[in-house]
């Protein structure tokens, strides 16, 4: 006798139970190429909005009369991103600096001028040419020569003098830097010629 039909629509039950793969197919270069990059733009993305929050955080400390602040907080997080950001900023409103703010920018610079990103280099240099034109004669007065005795305890002349040395000795090591760079090939040799930066160290000579 004949063997009886399957019926019409009845699943093969010999591929029912066969596994399933999710994993996605990445046999097109192109495929491994677009995540790669989609990934990449959520790193830049996180960064982008925490360089944001720390510039919110140091527009609420600032102050038009003092902005010591403000570049504190950037400072104790750590960014150059933010910093340049900032010394961008104060770069123009070069009526705000003080001596105090200049002592607490010069160990940064050092670093600036390290960095692979031209515009850190850029801003670094820039930083320095403005500490030592505007506040280059009184530290060079207040480290040729302790501050004249006075009658009594001038808290100010005193706080001025130590600013003074710190700044000296930073600036110090920032020349060498500078010397080191001025015969490094590379974009970092190249800006500090332009801003003229070892001619601007002459001024503490």
């Amino acid at each position: 006798l004949p063997l009886p039909l399957p019926p019409l629509n009845q699943p093969n039950n010999h591929h029912h139970n066969a596994p399933v793969s999710h994993q996605p197919v990445t046999s097109n270069p192109l495929d491994a190429l677009r995540l790669e990059i989609e990934q990449g733009n959520q790193s830049v993305c996180r960064s982008f909005h925490n360089r944001l929050d720390l510039l919110k955080q140091a527009r609420s400390e600032w102050s038009l009369a003092d902005p010591k602040n403000a570049l504190e907080v950037v400072i104790n997080s750590g960014s150059q991103s933010a910093l340049v950001d900032l010394l961008n900023i104060l770069l123009i409103k070069r009526t705000l600096w003080s001596l105090e703010m200049a002592l607490m920018v010069l160990p940064e610079i050092k670093f600036l001028l390290q960095s692979t990103h031209e515009r850190f280099v850029e801003c670094g240099c820039s930083a320095l040419q403005l500490i030592l034109k505007s506040f280059g004669p009184v530290i060079k007065t207040n480290t040729s020569e302790p501050p004249p005795p006075s009658g009594g305890v001038d808290i100010h002349r005193e706080e001025r003098f130590e600013r003074c040395q710190h700044c000296h000795s930073h600036l110090l090591v920032l020349r060498g830097s500078v010397e080191r760079l001025q015969k490094e090939a590379g974009v970092a040799r190249r800006t500090v010629r332009e801003h003229r930066l070892l001619e601007a160290f002459a001024i503490l000579d």
